[in-house]
């Protein structure tokens, strides 16, 4: 659900037609509400066979760890 206020940003990859795997990647940052706080979860997935290349889920923030989830799938 999105907050008022929030920019909405274009989708970059209209018309652009995905063919082979590696050809596009996503990154995403998620953080899930525990009973304690908030985990983050980062993933890495290949759009053409929507298949995660990586994931890390660590148990304290920093940025570090995101950089290791994209050095993972890479």
């Amino acid at each position: 659900m999105r907050a008022a206020g929030h920019k909405i940003y274009p989708y970059l990859l209209g018309g652009v037609e995905i063919v082979r795997p590696n050809q596009v990647c996503a990154c995403d940052i998620t953080f899930v509400p525990m009973r304690r706080g908030y985990l983050c979860l980062t993933a890495v997935m290949d759009w053409y066979g929507r298949y995660v290349l990586a994931w890390h889920c660590p148990t304290a923030w920093t940025w570090s760890f995101v950089f290791e989830t994209l050095e993972k799938a890479l």
